[in-house]
Order: C-alpha cells, then structure tokens, then sequence
C-alpha cells in the first residue's frame, strides 16, 4: 500500500476526471488511466496486466502509476476492486517477469465508488523482461508515444546507463540461488518438520540490512498450494546451531556483501510434507525474504529437488 504522499489522492483523481470533462486530453508519463481492471480469468489477460506494468516499471520517469476505474474518453468513475489480493497479484508478475519488480495496490474511495491505484515505484534493475509475450520469448517491453514495442540496443543502453547513475539505497537485499533448481532438505526443528535449503543473501543496500522474516511458496504447475514461513537460519561455518528467528534473532548481512546461509522453512502440518514429499519432482517454488524496513525481495519461481535425488 502507499499513501498520498505519492501523488496519487482523492483530488488528484477528481481534477483528472475535470480535466478529461472539459475536453482536454490527458497526457501524463507516469500516470496511466484504465476504465477497468485486467481480466485475469486467463493466461491473455495474465499477460496483458504483466506486460502493462513491466512497461511503467522500465520506464524513463521513475515511478509510475495506473489508475483503475476512469475512462479516459468520457471522464466517468467506475467502481472497480482487486480480484485477488495483492499478494497473488504480485504473484503474476513474479512469475511472468525475469527481474520481477515492486507493485503496490491502493483502494480510493471517490463519490462512492473505488478506484485502484496501481503504483509501480522506481526500479533500480531495470531492464525487466516478459518471459513469454505473443508468441516473443524475452520481450523486453518500453512505450514511445502510444505505442508499445521492444526494446532496441539504445533502450538497452540507456537502461544500463541510468543503473549506473542511480544512488545506492540505503536498505536492499536479494536473493540468488544460482541453478535452476531449489535443492531441499528435510530436518526436525523443536518437533516440526522443516525444510532447510542454502541460498546466498545479497546486500546492495549501503547500511547493514537484516532479514527479519521470509517464506517458501509452494506451486503445482499455476496453483499456489501452501506457503511456508521462515522461522530460523544457520550460517555454515559460523554458527553450530540453528537461529530462531521468531525470538527476534534476525540474521544480519553487512552492506555491500553476501551471507550464504541455510535457510528453514517450517511446515504447519506433518501430512502436507509427506504428500509433497511422495512427488517433490512435481513441484516448483519461490522464496520471498523481508528486510527491517519490510521491502520485500523474492527469487524467481524454480524447479524443486530434495536432496540426494
């Protein structure tokens, strides 16, 4: 979520509806106007929503924003809602989008009727790319003008280009795994059944940063089936016992390095583990961590291995 502060409010949406009312055309390059929100009954809708927010994400002006629920011919306000909940929706573009970028969801309430903002902030890894568009593998989609095309060699550039020029933020972490499949073992953690899994944990930022809690989600083909969270961690060659993150023992990466560490994630039940276990081939996953201001940064969704398999 994200407030007014942003630029986007009650009376920003009124003088845009004003303004289209008396005739003008709006134009703006980080604001966006869309009578109603993406069909996602379908892989085509799934990939129209991925593709028009990978556009504002690889955009030149920064931060962007699609608003939801005004027509941008007749000037009217459409109730609208989000037709799943932020989390599966940021779900999509994770899954669509190599180098998945920040989404955040706002509900405005105007004369009645809700308006969705979809707020896209500033990416500091562009280029983002559409794994899969039409029929194009890797579209690396950019707007000029009114339309929508690839990117040539001189976006590419410039994209680089501007990474380079950007400020290090202070907090920022990732994830990298570094193969395309998740290896997994099993272990007992205070009589739970745990999956603990070694990833590295980077450090872009330029302060100390903190994972302070995290998950592993669970995918049979597109179907989420169950979310893990991670409740504690162990730091090979460093530390001779698992951390228990839950008692605020959060694990700490210096600015401008990384931590490679083994991760646990706790399941809930002892029956989901031996159902999933019986075929773990089948299924894929994504590990999504939080840091101490609560950014979120996830890895790609990869195949899924138990080790010694």
């Amino acid at each position: 979520m994200f407030n007014s502060s942003q630029g986007i409010n009650i009376e920003k949406i009124k003088n845009i509806s004003a303004q289209i009312k008396s005739g003008a055309q709006y134009e703006n390059p980080i604001i966006e106007l869309k009578r109603q929100f993406w069909d996602l009954s379908n892989d085509e809708g799934k990939n129209e929503f991925a593709k028009d927010l990978t556009l504002m994400a690889n955009s030149q002006y920064g931060a962007g924003n699609i608003i939801v629920g005004i027509d941008g011919n007749t000037r009217d306000l459409h109730h609208t809602a989000l037709p799943l909940d932020a989390a599966d929706l940021a779900n999509i573009i994770n899954r669509k989008v190599l180098e998945p970028f920040t989404i955040e969801f706002n509900e405005i309430q105007v004369d009645e009727k809700i308006i969705i903002v979809v707020h896209i902030p500033r990416s500091y890894n562009k280029p983002h790319m559409l794994l899969t568009y039409k029929n194009r593998e890797m579209f690396i989609p950019i707007r000029k003008g009114t339309r929508t095309q690839a990117a040539d060699k001189y976006d590419l550039d410039s994209m680089y280009t501007e990474r380079e020029k950007i400020v290090i933020p202070p907090y920022r972490l990732e994830t990298l795994i570094g193969t395309d499949e998740l290896v997994v073992s099993t272990y007992l953690s205070n009589n739970n059944i745990a999956w603990g899994c070694l990833i590295n944990v980077l450090n872009t930022g330029s302060r100390i940063n903190m994972v302070t809690g995290g998950s592993l989600t669970i995918y049979i083909e597109d179907r989420e089936i169950e979310i893990l969270d991670l409740n504690s961690y162990l730091v090979p060659n460093i530390e001779g016992k698992w951390q228990d993150m839950r008692i605020n023992n959060f694990l700490k990466v210096p600015q401008n390095d990384a931590t490679f560490v083994n991760l646990g994630f706790h399941f809930k039940n002892r029956s989901h583990h031996k159902t999933i276990q019986k075929d773990i081939n089948l299924y894929s996953v994504r590990i999504t961590l939080k840091d101490v201001t609560g950014n979120i940064s996830s890895t790609n969704v990869i195949k899924l291995k138990e080790l010694g398999s």
